[in-house]
């Protein structure tokens, strides 16, 4: 492994358990490292390409920003990083992070919505409820028919004090 990118020490327990777990979270690792820029994460199932707008051939990309951001939002210890950064009460496991290549190339039509256009190029969520109360929300950037993995995380349902306080009354 090459040296952190920009201070990023705080992430060498996790990258060491990405590099040891499988093909997959090794190639995460390599990015936040800073041994690649980018990496390959593979292709889209044919109805998923044509549901996105690419071809089956387009390239599912994750890039060094993205992986940065995902470590700035938590997503990847818990611990967020950097003046936009936050802590993420849910963050991925290995298990997690090893499927989100399958998730973006099999995402079905009713998984992808269209989010809100980034400089110009369009992003969708990619839903899927993975177990009981788990959701992994992928948010993808398309352009020049390459599928940019930009961020992963699970969904946490908030919790209502007032919810709290009545279950507590029931005791």
């Amino acid at each position: 492994m090459k040296n952190y990118i920009g201070g990023r020490r705080h992430l060498q327990y996790i990258i060491n358990k990405m590099y040891s777990y499988d093909l997959t979270t090794k190639k995460f690792a390599e990015v936040l490292s800073g041994e690649k820029s980018q990496v390959l994460l593979g292709y889209p199932e044919a109805k998923t390409a044509k549901y996105l707008g690419v071809n089956s051939r387009a390239k599912i990309l994750l890039k060094k920003n993205y992986a940065l951001h995902m470590d700035n939002s938590g997503h990847f210890t818990g611990i967020g990083y950097g003046a936009r950064g936050h802590n993420d009460p849910s963050p991925l496991s290995m298990s997690q992070l090893s499927k989100i290549p399958y998730i973006i190339k099999t995402a079905q039509m009713h998984e992808i919505q269209p989010d809100k256009k980034v400089r110009g190029l369009q992003r969708y969520r990619i839903t899927r409820k993975m177990r009981k109360k788990q959701i992994i929300v992928v948010e993808v950037s398309i352009k020049r028919n390459e599928i940019d993995l930009v961020t992963a995380y699970n969904l946490v349902k908030k919790r209502h004090p007032h919810n709290r306080r009545r279950l507590l009354s029931r005791g």
